[in-house]
């Protein structure tokens, strides 16, 4: 349990600091993430603020089987396709047509191709010139 989920428990103890806490850690970067769903970032602000009412009236159990941080910005993110959904529904359009989520797992991914990248060339560069310049 981290920092942040002492501020939740404390929250749901009765203490409102902790929500006011959490809201002031992590509204700037769950709003820069949800813009990265929604793309228009007054609606991301709008979802970010229908998150921590959900969180503040609904109080979902956070059960520590990932960091807390990854627990909000999923609440979040569920609510940003919650948004979608209803919004093109109204439009007869499918959602998986104007949707088009970058998935945590695939930015790490994605990092990690870098890193190894990286990795290979910096390894390569101690190589004798002759076998460097045959890779």
């Amino acid at each position: 349990m981290g920092n942040d989920a002492d501020r939740y428990r404390r929250f749901l103890d009765g203490d409102d600091n902790g929500l006011i806490e959490i809201i002031d850690e992590y509204h700037e970067g769950m709003s820069l993430y949800l813009n990265s769903i929604v793309n228009n970032m007054c609606l991301a602000e709008d979802i970010m603020q229908k998150t921590f009412v959900k969180l503040a009236i609904k109080k979902p159990a956070f059960r520590g089987k990932c960091s807390f941080k990854t627990w909000l910005f999923t609440i979040a993110r569920n609510c940003a396709i919650d948004h979608l959904r209803k919004e093109y529904r109204i439009s007869d359009l499918s959602l998986d047509e104007h949707l088009q989520i970058s998935d945590i797992t695939d930015t790490e991914k994605e990092f990690f191709k870098e890193e190894q990248k990286a990795e290979l060339y910096n390894a390569m560069k101690r190589l004798n010139p002759d076998y460097y310049q045959v890779l």
